[in-house]
Parts: C-alpha cells; structure tokens; sequence
C-alpha cells in the first residue's frame, strides 16, 4: 500500500510511513475513537500524565532534575505537559467568566466622570495633558460596550505572550544563577515547570470560581511563590538564602516585564475590539 500522504510505498501494518512520519490509521472512524486518537498523539493522555501531575504538585523541581538524569519516557515531556494543561485552562476560563477588564455596563459614565469641560490625565512626572469630557466619556463608553470582546482579545493574547515569557524567565535565572554554570535549556525546563504549576493552580481557582464565585488569586499567587522558591532551591542545589534573595530578584524582573506586558495586550484588545477611537 502506498502512503495517503507522500504516496511513499509502506507495508499494511506499518504504524508510521517511514518517509514523511504520517500515522498509518484510517479515519473512517467513529467519534469516539477519533477523540480518543487526538488526546494519545497530541497530549499523551495515558499512564506517564498520572506519573507526572503527582510530582509537579508534591514536588518541587523534581520533574525537572528527573529529565535531565534522562528519565524522560516515563513522565510527560515538558512542553507537551504545559500545551496539554493550558488547554485546559483556556478552556474553562469562559465558563468562569474570567474578566480582565470588569466594567459596569449600567453605570452613567456622564454622571461618574463630571460635569467638568475637561480632565487633566497625568502621563509622566510633571506632564500633564488636557481631555475634553465629551471625548473622554465616548472613549469610555466604546470600551464597555466592547468589554465580551476585549476580554476576549486579552485571554487570546495572554496565551501567546506566557508563550513567549517562559523563555525569557528562564533567560532571567539563566543570568541569575551564572555560577551554577547550567545551560540554558535546563533553565527553560524548570520555566516550563514552573508555568505549567501556574496553569494547574489556575485551573483549580476557575473551578472555585465556578462553585463559589470566590476568585483565589491571593492563594494561587502564594502558592505559586512557595512552589517557585522550593523548585529552585531543589533544582539549583543552593542555600535557602541564596534561593531566596535570587528569587525575588528573579520575580521583580519578571514582573515588570510581565507588567509592561499585560499594558500593551490590554490595549492591544481594546484596539482590535473596534474601541480604538
């Protein structure tokens, strides 16, 4: 038989074409098996994800030595764990009306801003600019009359730019802890760990979000912390206190990247949202 794909000539029982990597399976299938094909091959849903989500919640910085002792086939691979995780997440976010921006809708915007002719908005030390209040309430208005989309964009965004941020943390430690004298790919394993810990915390909160409506952001960013700090201090071999300091330096740096960041996805949305006027 020959392959679908490159037409390259392989055998019936074949379960790759040697040529091109295509799977050998037919898709005249039913719909579950299909879904049960799409989580084996792009999420590896089988023994090694119950291997591998008991060390990433128990124990810190474990999964990252433990591919790099080359014990890889037995838990999920790094990037592959985090893609299957944030799906997930962004997944659930809209059930759990997960909003950036919380804006009122009703609120009489005439009423809240004044009767004033202008508003002096401050946009650095001792620079200050004059807004007529007319154009400064229609701004206002097309962003709550925006607000699905542009929390929509923002969710959008963020997957992509924690994406990218995940290299750059690791970049971060990387510069950080230059005595260690590790590569940086083992620095970019721990980041996706640490990422993916994140995700797995988010998903736990949209879920208390969705039954109590209470939104446990303090005790996702505490926790987070505390796996963060350990995950170093298990993986980079050093003392608590040099864990510690390098840690908030660590985080500090990453959180003004991360702010400057989420300014420009939020006005990133409001402008694809047709708010932009």
């Amino acid at each position: 038989m020959k392959c679908p794909n490159c037409e390259t000539d392989i055998k019936k029982d074949d379960k790759f074409c040697y040529a091109c990597g295509q799977r050998n399976v037919s898709m005249r299938i039913s719909l579950k098996e299909f879904i049960s094909t799409f989580v084996q091959v792009y999420f590896s849903f089988d023994t090694r994800f119950f291997r591998t989500i008991g060390p990433m919640l128990f124990k810190p910085g474990y999964l990252s030595n433990k591919f790099f002792e080359g014990k890889r086939k037995r838990y999920l691979d790094p990037l592959r764990f985090y893609v299957f995780v944030s799906f997930f997440v962004f997944l659930l976010a809209p059930l759990a009306d997960v909003s950036f921006l919380n804006v009122d809708a009703s609120t009489d915007l005439d009423a809240a801003v004044g009767n004033d002719q202008v508003i002096n908005i401050t946009t650095a030390p001792g620079d200050e600019k004059e807004v007529e209040t007319g154009k400064f309430i229609d701004a206002l208005k097309q962003i709550v009359e925006n607000k699905d989309k542009i929390n929509a964009n923002i969710l959008r965004y963020i997957s992509i730019a924690l994406f990218f941020l995940m290299p750059l943390f690791a970049l971060i430690n990387y510069l950080i802890f230059y005595r260690k004298k590790n590569f940086y790919l083992e620095h970019l394993i721990l980041s996706f760990h640490i990422h993916t810990f994140f995700l797995i915390l988010s998903i736990f909160g949209i879920v208390i979000s969705l039954i109590s409506g209470y939104r446990a952001i303090g005790p996702i960013l505490f926790c987070l912390s505390i796996f963060t700090i350990i995950s170093m201090k298990n993986y980079y071999k050093t003392s608590w206190g040099g864990v510690i300091w390098r840690f908030f330096l660590s985080i500090g740096i990453y959180t003004f990247v991360l702010g400057i960041t989420v300014s420009v996805i939020a006005l990133l949305a409001i402008y694809s949202s047709g708010a932009q006027d």
